[in-house]
């Protein structure tokens, strides 16, 4: 009776061995395919965060567009024409300052 219980307590002591081994093995291929995983989601994310970035380009220049369309059938100055306009301004300031003195 001894004997069988001995090749019992054997058989379950390998069969824990084989057990431990199989989830050493199966925590490494786990660990593989997350590392793997990670790897596709983070480049999936860059993509994705560079095409956001893309898009929101392309909307900024179309609504800037669309703006300076609607400003000039308006008929409103934009801030580049009013710049222009002050340099004018400034310019013949300084002619007509020029011209007081010389009287």
């Amino acid at each position: 009776m001894f004997g069988k219980l001995k090749y019992l307590f054997l058989y379950a002591f390998e069969a824990t061995e084989r057990m431990e081994q199989k989830a050493v093995e199966i925590a490494e291929e786990r660990k593989k395919r997350m590392e793997k995983f990670r790897q596709e989601h983070k480049e999936m994310e860059e993509k994705a965060r560079h095409r956001l970035q893309e898009l929101k380009d392309e909307t900024k220049e179309k609504v800037r567009e669309q703006v300076n369309e609607m400003i000039k059938e308006i008929g409103l100055a934009t801030k580049a024409e009013l710049e222009d306009l002050k340099h004018l301004l400034e310019d013949i300031s300084k002619t007509v300052d020029k011209l007081a003195k010389k009287k």
